[in-house]
This record gives structure tokens, C-alpha cells and sequence, in this order.
């Protein structure tokens, strides 16, 4: 860690000894966080002002979300594409899974600048590089009761092995990538109105860290935070790919970071115990940092 780099530190939040948690995302209808614990099929919402803790077992796994212009959760999981109602219990599947899910499951995603959900993939082995980037939008006239006649599912990246943390630059002009399977962060050229990626480039692949870069939230001033699954962190990098700060956890398996709260200053972070042979006590917590600066509000689905 060199000088210029800022020591920061994250407290636990919620003590829910997750297997997989993952895929935080802050509410800005409910004033909720949400998370999921992908092998428990459970979906988690907390209310940071109460310290409510709800949860919410699913009929299948649930990867990633995010929020649609209605408030309600649009949802990738082990029923294809979904849409959850403001309790997180009625699911209305609208589109399959795109791929054989004998060989691949969804993993990250969130929504985009051009409002279209963007969902990626990982081989169950986590060896290959046969999972993908997928893109799905709402056709033009398309309403919630419509999905399921009103989507383009669209292929957008392959040849990945653990398609993971989904970002863009404040300017929407850069999309950011990452593949765990082999430690790298990609940069894009992104064209909101094409709602399309092109231009790949490396930007970071950190080996002098530990563990692998895994989920992760890019901040007002366009900063990359990655989680490190196995390291215990979550970096964060300048849009150049310096390293400028580093959050130490109680937890090896870090798996992902969102911004939330009111102001969004707050950078939850999501860990996991899946294969720990003897987890500790703060394994699988949720947690959050009140230094890691602020936010931007999330992209909602078109519809």
C-alpha cells in the first residue's frame, strides 16, 4: 500500500452469516437497502433509521435487481427475469434464462444510464469462459403488465468465466466490467443511446492484492470501489486504475458495495462464508463505511 494510500475501516451493520451475500442496492422509493443470500434464496431489506431487518425467502435463487421506475425490484435469478413487488415476495417471471443453467448461473448486474438491465453470467465450475453479458430493455410502449411481450434480450460480451462487478463513469461515457476468473476490470466506450459497449481495455488487474476484484460501486466523483473476494477489502481506484484508498474488513470473503442512505455517503458492503472451513464470527455480515465519500443515485428500468 503506498503513502497516498487512505486507511479506512467499516463497522458491521447486520450480523445475517450469509453463505452469499451479495448484490446490495439502495431503495430510493423505500429508503431501504437491499441484499441477497444467493444460496439461501433469501432477499434481505434493512431500514438503516429503524435497524429493521426483513427477509424474504424466494422460490428460487435471486442474483441481482434493480429498481424500476415504479419502485418495484426487476430481478435475474434461477426463474430467468423477474419483477418483486414492494414486499419482495410476488415474483411475475416475464423472460427465461438466455443460456443451458446446467453449466451457468446469473450473477451481477444492475441497471444502466440507458435504463436497461444489465445481467451477467458465470460458469458453475468456475474454470471456463463460456459465460456472458447480457442486456435486457423494455421495447417502446412497454408497460410492467407487458414485460412479457415487450422485452429485447440482447448478447453483449462473452467468452467471461465469472462475469462480476457492473459500473459506468458519472458521465455515462465508460462502462466498467469486471471478470473475477481472471482478476481484471475492463473499461468500455459506452453509447447511451445505442445502449451499447465497445473499445475493451484493461484497466486494472491488481495482482499485488489479494483475492479478486468482485463487485462494485463507482462514486460521484467517478472513483471505483471493488470488492476483493478472499482479500478481505474493497479497493478503491481512481478512473485511471491508482489505487487511492482501502477498506480493511473482519471478513475474508467480501463480495460487493453499494452507496446508501439519505445522502448517500454510506458504502454498504456485502461478505459471504460459502467454503470457509471455520467461519468467523463477522463472516457473511453486512457492513458499512461512513468514509468512503458519496454516491450517486442508481439507474432505474424503463418501466
Amino acid at each position: 500500500m503506498s503513502d497516498k494510500t487512505q486507511s479506512l475501516k467499516a463497522e458491521p451493520v447486520v450480523r445475517c452469516e450469509n453463505t452469499i451475500g451479495e448484490g446490495p442496492l439502495w431503495m430510493h422509493s423505500s429508503r431501504r437497502l437491499i441484499w441477497t443470500d444467493i444460496f439461501k434464496k433469501n432477499l434481505y431489506s434493512l431500514d438503516p433509521k429503524t435497524g429493521q431487518t426483513l427477509c424474504s425467502e424466494q422460490q428460487s435463487y435471486i442474483a441481482c435487481y434493480g429498481e424500476t421506475g415504479s419502485g418495484r425490484l426487476i430481478a435475474a435469478g434461477g426463474r430467468g427475469w423477474v419483477l418483486l413487488d414492494e414486499d419482495l415476495c410476488a415474483a411475475q417471471p416475464f423472460e427465461g434464462v438466455p443460456f443451458d443453467d446446467k453449466n451457468v448461473r446469473f450473477n451481477d448486474g444492475k441497471i444502466g444510464p440507458d435504463r436497461a438491465f444489465w445481467v451477467g453470467t458465470m460458469d458453475l465450475k468456475a474454470t471456463d469462459p463460456i459465460a456472458s453479458l447480457y442486456r435486457l430493455a423494455a421495447l417502446e410502449g412497454t408497460t410492467a403488465a407487458s414485460l412479457g411481450s415487450g422485452v429485447e434480450v440482447r448478447e453483449m460480451e462473452r467468452g467471461l468465466t465469472i462475469s462480476n462487478g457492473i459500473g459506468w463513469s458519472p458521465d455515462a461515457r465508460k462502462m466498467y466490467l469486471t471478470d473475477s476468473k481472471t482478476g481484471t476490470i475492463f473499461s468500455y466506450d459506452f453509447d447511451v443511446a445505442a445502449g451499447r459497449m465497445q473499445n475493451r481495455r484493461n484497466l486494472i488487474r491488481d495482482t499485488e492484492q489479494s483475492g479478486v476484484p468482485d463487485g462494485m460501486a463507482v462514486d460521484a466523483e467517478g472513483n471505483i470501489w471493488s470488492a476483493r473476494w478472499g482479500g478481505g477489502t474493497v479497493i478503491c481506484y481512481d478512473p485511471k486504475g491508482t489505487q487511492r484508498a482501502r477498506i480493511e474488513l473482519p471478513a475474508v470473503l467480501v463480495s460487493s458495495c453499494c452507496f446508501g442512505g439519505d445522502h448517500l455517503d454510506t458504502l454498504y458492503i456485502t461478505t459471504a462464508r460459502y467454503g470457509l472451513a471455520e467461519p468467523g464470527e463477522l463472516d457473511g455480515a453486512l457492513f458499512a463505511c461512513n468514509r468512503a465519500g458519496r454516491g450517486r443515485p442508481s439507474y432505474r428500468f424503463s418501466v
